[in-house]
């Protein structure tokens, strides 16, 4: 069993390593293609998710992943290249099951919601360094958030 954790472990920090380079490019090209509808965008989506943060109960789970999957989604396009696009895709199973296991621990939303309004400034004020280092933190701290959920799951 501990082995079987392990090995979880070991594939599931594997995707959010890629998941991580991959979003610090996006937020990187981003920073210097966005457009302002995809700004608008985004901004809209963050209102969204911070509606549905202030509302939620036991069934908004599933609403807080859509949105969740809409706001990178975004970023995604805003980053203007397609291969980028295709590969994130590539992923997108593993990102949607990760996504919900890491936004279903308790108080992992909210933060998720503050972390995006960091990274939408980092975007609004064209800086691409700044929004790379915040998309890093963001999917580290989902990793950490699912591998501590896992955790207690087993004890």
């Amino acid at each position: 069993f501990t082995y079987s954790f392990a090995a979880n472990e070991v594939h599931i920090h594997e995707v959010y390593e890629v998941r991580a380079a991959l979003e610090m490019l996006a937020v990187s090209l981003a920073a210097e293609r966005i457009t302002d509808e995809e700004l608008d965008a985004l901004e809209r989506q963050v209102l969204r998710e911070s509606e549905a943060e202030a509302n939620a109960d036991e069934h908004s789970l599933d609403n807080i992943i859509y949105i969740d999957s809409s706001f990178h989604d975004i970023i995604y396009q805003a980053a203007h290249n397609q291969r980028l696009v295709q590969f994130v895709n590539i992923l997108q199973e593993q990102l949607q099951r990760f996504r919900a296991a890491s936004l279903s621990r308790p108080g992992r939303s909210k933060t998720a919601l503050e972390e995006h309004k960091q990274i939408v400034e980092a975007l609004a004020e064209r800086n691409g360094e700044l929004a790379a280092k915040l998309a890093k933190e963001h999917i580290d701290n989902a990793e950490s958030a699912m591998i501590s959920g896992m955790e207690e799951s087993i004890k």
